[in-house]
């Protein structure tokens, strides 16, 4: 079991004044520190860069709320981070993702997946396989979300690979009483 140790009660000075600024941004929005963030307060800077983004793109991006979280879940669980699906599942549901698609998300059932989730599910699955992305599926893609919005799935494709290796890397656990869905 590889963990780093939790320093939020050791912080330096600078560093307390980061953890207190991430704290701060996410209290905001109803969310906390945890995850990720934890082994990275070993390395504030870096921890303040990755909330950074991680940060614009789930509260200031341009994609709607339901889009981002079945960007998360999708991405969660083809890549296998338990954590990630975990931490989204019940944000999921309130950003107005179905029951019934957030288990075929699960279960990994393409065609119970709707338009436009399937052609975001296309771009992530090009994506994640290091491929140009079709013309076909960027054109599609750019008339629902626009091209901001586009570039926004293809840099979260890449967001939650890295969270998923931080979180993966260190161990990160769930929260004590959750089981893994896979």
């Amino acid at each position: 079991m590889s963990t780093l140790p939790d320093l939020r009660g050791k912080l330096t000075d600078e560093a307390k004044k980061i953890y207190d600024d991430i704290l701060a941004r996410r209290s905001v929005q109803g969310t906390n520190v945890r995850g990720l963030y934890i082994p990275l307060m070993n390395h504030p800077e870096l921890a303040q860069l990755i909330e950074r983004l991680g940060y614009y793109l789930k509260f200031e991006g341009k994609l709607p709320r339901d889009a981002y979280q079945f960007i998360v879940l999708s991405i969660a669980r083809k890549i296998g981070v338990v954590f990630e699906w975990v931490d989204h599942q019940k944000s999921a549901c309130a950003a107005g993702l179905s029951d019934a698609l957030i288990d075929a998300i699960l279960k990994v059932n393409r065609d119970a997946i709707p338009h436009p989730y399937s052609v975001i599910l296309d771009t992530i699955d090009v994506v994640l396989e290091y491929k140009s992305v079709p013309e076909k599926i960027q054109n599609e893609m750019i008339k629902i979300y626009g091209v901001q919005g586009f570039l926004e799935v293809v840099t979260l494709c890449g967001f939650y690979q890295m969270v998923g290796e931080i979180t993966q890397a260190f161990d990160v656990p769930l929260p004590e009483g959750v089981t893994a869905p896979f």
